[in-house]
């Protein structure tokens, strides 16, 4: 039910005066651009997958025994 609804995108404006687009739900930037109008596009075709903790911490990787000392 949680992926069914539409992701947020707060915009961020950077030095450089661009903005950034950023999907609430997997954090990626969605898309750059000049002026915040310019946004909508990106946001509107965005295929927000969800936050997946396990790809971005490798969780595989914790999942092992410690090594331990015979």
């Amino acid at each position: 039910m949680f992926l069914s609804s539409r992701p947020d995108f707060p915009h961020r404006r950077k030095p450089n005066g661009t903005f950034d687009s950023i999907c609430t739900r997997c954090f990626l930037t969605v898309a750059t651009a000049d002026t915040e109008a310019d946004l909508k596009a990106a946001e509107r075709t965005h295929d927000c997958k969800g936050f997946n903790m396990g790809e971005i911490m490798h969780l595989t990787e914790y999942d092992r025994r410690p090594n331990r000392l015979q």
